[in-house]
């Protein structure tokens, strides 16, 4: 509290500015104040004598923000050069580039004269103000001299005022790099939105052309709040300055509707968070039956309306970004990144225009950084989220291939052991229930390979040769079967690793049994080392030089790459060896 009236004690004892040729940039706060027009009305003449009166209060900030009001306020500052000095010249200029309607009235104590330029949106400009996007006007200020400076402001969107008072290489040298700082933004902007233009043409997806209208919308808004669209449609032609004065709600209207449509998708909310959906289709909604009344309510209430529609749909877009975040959805995480930096830079802008931070090039053009961080991030969580539906489109397809290979190796060898048994005739048909029941067991083995679990190898080969050995001996295949004795101690492997050896076991015995004509067979399985060796040796025809076109050898093939090994085929008119070797340890990139 002793602060701020020592702080009001201080504006209200200080006078003129003082400008010297060493001060570049004045600063105004403590020399500025402010009046309050009556509703009745005020012209010069009454504001002068008011200002002499001392009913004007000084102003302790840089920046004034009063919100939307369209109630005019006058502005006083009297700017003076020492004696000992020579004459001044400086460049006042009068932000943001939105206000209406901006008089200048400049006294002059030696002539007595006044000086009136008239200058805003809502005005063709007057040649006396600098081709600027801002109102910015010379002032020369003799030695010994000082002269007195009244502005009125008034405007029809937020009554935001700062006062820019320069030597002319300063304003020149901060001018320059802002044009450079803005055809960055804008370059920025216009990459974004070609870049993600071809990607959505190519991928064709809704959220990509939800993207590119909110990235015009706010290249549309920025173009409008920094003045450069009136730089664009020319000084002179105030309809044209009126439409896109007004234009500015509706192009933060517009933001707000395609942000909505482009959350939806982005977030997949009607699939994750329905309840949250149906809100943002109620803010939609309002939106789009809001943007008619444009033509209906004043400016001042239609900014308003849609400020806080603006307010409470981020509000409800950055909740529902929360939510899916806190369940794990990727596209949240980068949304709530994005929306989280532009709340932060756009509370640094605005409290370096209320004069809470200082002034300098970060915060002055906090806002602009902050749009170009949420559409890069935006752009990157697209990328994202395509880049994730291509690799759940392959899983999806590794797994249907390794289903169709489960089903064959599995099942089809059963049914093919089942045909066997059916055309050898009555005497082995009663072991075919058995084998059609092992085919059953197959089918549900190779449902249940969704999950990741490990599974003790050495027991799935000692199963595998319970089961199959005597369905074997029924087709007339004996079998010798030999596991060493080191594989007491194989380390454990996952169950997709392990399936995929005893399919190809399978497969080998699928393909004995319906092409070799073998009566011996044998297996051998051994672990040296980091290495394991399986072997199926048969006694029949061999391979024949041209094998038959089939999935058989196919899939025992690609099964053998995907553990990492390597699969041999032997074979001569006396016999042939499968042979399998692989390193142990590594998991089976199955799926």
């Amino acid at each position: 509290m002793l602060g701020w009236l020592s702080l009001e004690c201080a504006a209200s004892q200080a006078g003129a500015l003082v400008l010297t040729a060493e001060s570049e940039r004045s600063d105004v706060r403590g020399h500025l104040a402010e009046l309050a027009e009556p509703t009745d009305g005020l012209d010069l003449a009454g504001a002068r004598r008011l200002a002499t009166r001392g009913a004007f209060e000084p102003v302790p900030v840089a920046g004034i923000n009063r919100g939307f009001t369209e109630q005019p306020y006058w502005y006083r500052i009297s700017l003076r050069v020492p004696s000992q000095n020579v004459a001044q010249r400086r460049i006042l200029e009068v932000e943001p580039p939105w206000l209406d309607k901006v008089d200048l009235y400049l006294f002059d104590d030696a002539s007595g004269g006044v000086t009136h330029i008239r200058g805003g949106t809502r005005r063709p400009h007057d040649p006396r103000l600098l081709q600027h996007r801002m109102v910015a006007m010379p002032i020369e200020v003799e030695a010994g001299a000082t002269k007195e400076l009244l502005i009125r402001v008034q405007t029809t969107g937020p009554h935001a005022v700062a006062l820019n008072i320069e030597s002319w290489p300063a304003f020149y040298a901060r001018t320059t790099r802002q044009q450079f700082w803005y055809g960055g933004f804008y370059g920025v902007l216009g990459v974004m939105l070609v870049y993600n233009l071809i990607i959505g043409a190519w991928v064709r997806q809704r959220a990509y052309l939800y993207y590119v209208l909110y990235t015009l919308a706010v290249g549309l808004m920025a173009a409008l709040m920094l003045g450069h669209a009136r730089q664009l449609v020319g000084m002179e032609a105030p309809g044209a300055l009126l439409r896109f004065q007004d234009a500015l709600p509706v192009s933060l209207l517009f933001a707000h509707l395609f942000q909505g449509l482009f959350v939806r998708e982005l977030l997949s909310t009607r699939t994750h968070a329905p309840m949250i959906d149906r809100v943002l289709v109620l803010f939609i909604l309002v939106a789009v039956f809001t943007l008619p009344l444009f033509a209906v309510l004043p400016h001042s209430e239609f900014g308003k309306l849609v400020t806080i529609q603006n307010l409470l749909g981020s509000g409800a877009a950055l909740y529902a970004g929360v939510v899916l975040s806190r369940r794990g959805i990727r596209a949240a995480h980068f949304y709530v990144i994005a929306v989280g930096g532009m709340l932060l830079t756009t509370s640094i802008a605005q409290a370096a225009a209320l004069g809470l931070l200082p002034a300098n090039f970060f915060t002055q053009n906090a806002w602009q950084v902050g749009a170009c961080f949420d559409l890069a991030v935006l752009s990157l969580a697209l990328a994202d989220r395509v880049n994730s539906e291509r690799r759940e489109r392959e899983r999806l397809v590794a797994e249907r291939r390794n289903l169709v290979q489960d089903l064959h190796d599995g099942v089809g060898g059963q049914l093919v052991n089942a045909l066997a048994l059916a055309e050898r005739g009555s005497a082995d048909v009663s072991s075919l229930p058995d084998t059609l029941r092992d085919a059953m067991n197959e089918l549900r083995w190779a449902m249940d390979l969704a999950g990741p679990r490990e599974a003790d190898l050495l027991m799935m080969l000692f199963s595998f040769r319970e089961r199959y050995s005597a369905r074997l001996r029924d087709q007339g295949l004996a079998v010798d079967w030999f596991f060493e004795d080191a594989l007491a101690n194989l380390p454990p492997m996952d169950a997709a690793r392990s399936i995929d050896i005893i399919r190809i076991l399978q497969e080998a015995f699928a393909n004995i049994v319906k092409h070799s004509q073998a009566r011996c067979a044998n297996v051998r399985v051994s672990w040296e080392g980091d290495e394991l060796s399986m072997a199926v040796s048969d006694d029949g025809v061999g391979i024949p030089p041209s094998p038959p076109h089939g999935r058989g050898l196919a899939n025992i093939q690609e099964r053998a790459e995907r553990l990492g090994g390597k699969l041999t085929l032997q074979g001569g008119q006396h016999g042939s060896t499968v042979s399998l070797r692989i390193p142990v340890g590594q998991p089976s990139p199955r799926g």
